[in-house]
């Protein structure tokens, strides 16, 4: 599910940017242990090759593929090369007319809700055709979704290119690719440094916390997802080495899961930290499908009439359901 303001369509999005010129609306989103594929990938993209390409990433659930993804589309090096630039996500449940409209809506055609799969595909064929595109297709479960909308990016011998994320390596094949770009789990010296910087930004780990902290960062195994829902929580708790020291007993316990199992279990300790009060809200985003844009306005005015929403002094109800759904 995806958050939309008010203000700026283009946050509904995981890269936050739609057409050529809106990219100031995106931001680059801290990212640890993958520049050198970073720069890797920022080769093939902006080189000489006029063929249009397919540049997978791969890797597990919450390896870092779309956070890669969204630094490779927001890096002033992509910004320059390429004139139309749009984001997709594509999931298990694929929908080949949302992917075509989702691209459709953000090239700059205006709104396509009114077409049908085929209209869609030939608006977008015939304003892509002779442009320079750059697309993220970013959550792709299976080569079934690319084939139902692959005939309507044309190829235009330009240099244009397509990226996708997947969890599955098997699909690299499928994009003339022997193999994808893989990422890998993080050392234990990148992991410590994306652990220090999500839990005290700038400052340094108080030497008292870091035995405790390196506990805590072995049982996330290099996975940054991991690493950054801890951290997150640890950022908002008690600095001491007892109130850490219970984090670490409970992450201790899943550790040996299955990776899924493992990164599941660290999720529900996320949810299980919340204040009472914002559990229900939490919960609430469960009748929402995955991916489905979520404009907060409409989110808020639910919250409130459901009555998960208790006054804060000195805010308004509207004000106070806003700062529900930021804090979850």
């Amino acid at each position: 599910m995806r958050l939309i303001s008010d203000i700026e369509k283009s946050v509904s999005t995981a890269a936050g940017v739609g057409s050529s010129g809106s990219a100031s609306a995106a931001r680059e989103v801290t990212m640890v242990g993958f520049d050198d594929i970073l720069y890797q990938i920022l080769d093939k993209i902006t080189g000489d090759a006029r063929e249009r390409q397919i540049l997978p990433i791969v890797g597990m659930g919450g390896i870092g593929k779309t956070t890669l993804a969204r630094n490779i589309y927001v890096s002033p090096l992509v910004q320059e090369s390429f004139g139309v630039f749009a984001w997709t996500t594509i999931s298990q449940e694929y929908n080949a007319k949302e992917i075509l409209r989702q691209v459709h809506d953000q090239v700059g055609m205006g709104k396509g809700d009114d077409l049908s799969e085929y209209e869609l595909g030939d608006h977008l064929f015939k304003y892509l055709f002779g442009r320079k595109y750059f697309i993220v297709m970013d959550d792709m479960w299976n080569i079934e979704a690319w084939d139902r909308v692959r005939s309507f990016f044309p190829g235009n011998r330009n240099g244009s290119r397509i990226v996708v994320t997947t969890r599955l390596s098997n699909l690299a094949s499928h994009f003339n690719y022997s193999s994808g770009l893989d990422l890998k789990f993080l050392d234990e010296f990148a992991s410590w440094d994306l652990f220090c910087q999500t839990v005290f930004g700038e400052e340094a780990c108080p030497l008292e916390l870091e035995d405790v902290g390196k506990k805590i960062v072995n049982g996330c195994k290099g996975l940054p997802l991991s690493i950054a829902v801890i951290g997150g929580l640890l950022s908002k708790s008690e600095r001491t080495k007892e109130s850490w020291g219970l984090f670490e007993s409970n992450l201790s316990s899943v550790v040996n899961l299955e990776d899924n199992e493992s990164c599941l279990q660290i999720l529900y300790m996320s949810y299980n930290n919340l204040p009472v009060h914002l559990k229900p809200c939490f919960l609430y985003f469960g009748r929402y499908v995955e991916d489905e844009e979520i404009r907060v306005s409409e989110l808020i005015l639910d919250l409130s009439a459901e009555g998960f929403v208790k006054p804060i002094n000195g805010k308004s109800l509207e004000e106070a359901a806003e700062k529900y759904v930021e804090d979850c």
